[in-house]
């Protein structure tokens, strides 16, 4: 008999340590983190969070993101500095030993502050006529003011893809962006704006942030009364006290 009970408790101790051993390696998802399930000496079950498990949803959400700002980055021109150099910045935040993300953001970052340095002859040679010409800096800066989407091959000239970064087109930005402000335009109007749109009764603000600063300006004073012609490569403007009175494409 006490053979026989001895056996048992050998036994029951067997199987008391083997339930605590496959417990503790015993792993389940809830709420999407996983918990490790331990078998208590009364016999009631606990969940304690398994550090590997987070840690390993961590990295597995770092490199998901690292491989979304990669796909983002991507397709975008070199000539889109700004874009580049935000994504690259997000990707040596999530991976700052990266040597590649490194030298895409030290070179973004010359390019913004000294754009001069990567034109080639004939550019440097556009921006001697460009940085003396309004109509020329208006546009590239109407787009950029009006916050739109710009296709950088056919939705503005070649030449504003190198110039936009320059002081003279931020300043210009800055300029157009305080004039739509100071107006209080509806958004409506504002749209049509963007779009390069321009009506019969408008201010001619709003030739200016629709058509940008005419190549010229002729001029006619009458009695009581300011008459313009304002020249644009599309087409006139025709002013009257500031109010447009006629427009011919």
């Amino acid at each position: 008999m006490k053979k026989l009970i001895s056996a048992t408790l050998i036994v029951l101790c067997f199987l008391s340590t083997s339930l605590v051993v496959r417990a503790e390696t015993m792993r389940a998802k809830i709420f999407n983190s996983e918990k490790i399930a331990i078998l208590n000496s009364d016999g009631t079950w606990r969940y304690e969070k398994s550090s590997v498990g987070v840690q390993g949803d961590k990295d597995q959400a770092k490199k998901n993101k690292i491989q979304e700002l990669e796909a983002k980055v991507r397709p975008l021109p070199a000539t889109d500095i700004d874009g580049n150099l935000s994504l690259y910045k997000q990707l040596l935040v999530l991976d700052p030993a990266n040597e590649t993300y490194k030298n895409k953001v030290l070179h973004y970052q010359e390019a913004k502050s000294n754009p001069e340095s990567k034109w080639d002859r004939v550019t440097k040679a556009v921006w001697s006529t460009f940085k003396r010409t309004p109509h020329m800096i208006d546009s590239c800066a109407l787009k950029l003011a009006h916050d739109i989407e710009i296709d950088r091959y056919r939705g503005w000239p070649a030449y504003c893809n190198d110039f936009e970064h320059t002081s003279i087109v931020s300043n210009r930005v800055k300029e157009l962006k305080a004039l739509i402000n100071s107006i209080r335009i509806p958004n409506d109007d504002l749209a049509k704006l963007a779009a390069g749109r321009i009506w019969v009764g408008a201010s001619s603000d709003y030739a200016t942030l629709s058509w940008g600063t005419p190549k010229k300006i002729n001029r006619t004073n009458t009695i009581g009364k300011v008459s313009e012609q304002w020249v644009y490569d599309s087409g006139y403007i025709y002013v009257d006290d500031g109010i447009i009175s006629a427009i011919q494409n």
